[in-house]
């Protein structure tokens, strides 16, 4: 069977949010591993409290060894979205689920060569906060690219 549809006018690029802080709420969280084996959990996250954008973002958290540098982000991750982080933790993805924090948005050209919105810094969300608190820096917030899936 086929049949016809014109693509006329339809861009083949992904609408990107504009640069800035948005409020997320974690729709669904994936345990899976990063290409060089480490524990890493696929977080989608969705744009709340604002009606202009209710994209979803998916956005990886890698836990990588101690020794790391990058270490220490999947742990300001889980103090941003209120779950346990700083010791010898039980991390259960389900526990993600419904879990909202600040999040602040770029526009970053992925490996494959297509740009897509990241969060590059989180914070808690609390209630009548203006600005966001404890964000980590963007210079800080890179990891290495091999623990990325794409």
């Amino acid at each position: 069977m086929s049949f016809r549809y014109n693509s006329s006018g339809i861009s083949d690029e992904f609408p990107l949010m504009p640069e800035g802080w948005y409020d997320f709420k974690i729709i669904e969280a994936e345990e899976m591993q990063s290409k060089k084996g480490n524990n890493m959990i696929l977080v989608k996250c969705q744009v709340i409290n604002n009606p202009d954008h209710t994209d979803v973002i998916h956005h990886y958290v890698t836990f990588l060894p101690p020794e790391n540098k990058g270490a220490w982000i999947n742990v300001a991750f889980r103090k941003a979205i209120g779950v346990p982080a700083g010791g010898d933790d039980v991390v259960d993805a389900e526990d993600w689920v419904g879990k909202r924090f600040k999040g602040f948005v770029v526009a970053e050209e992925g490996q494959d060569g297509i740009k897509r919105n990241k969060i590059q810094k989180v914070s808690p969300l609390k209630d009548g906060m203006k600005e966001p608190i404890g964000a980590l820096k963007p210079s800080l917030a890179k990891t290495n690219d091999e623990d990325i899936p794409f």
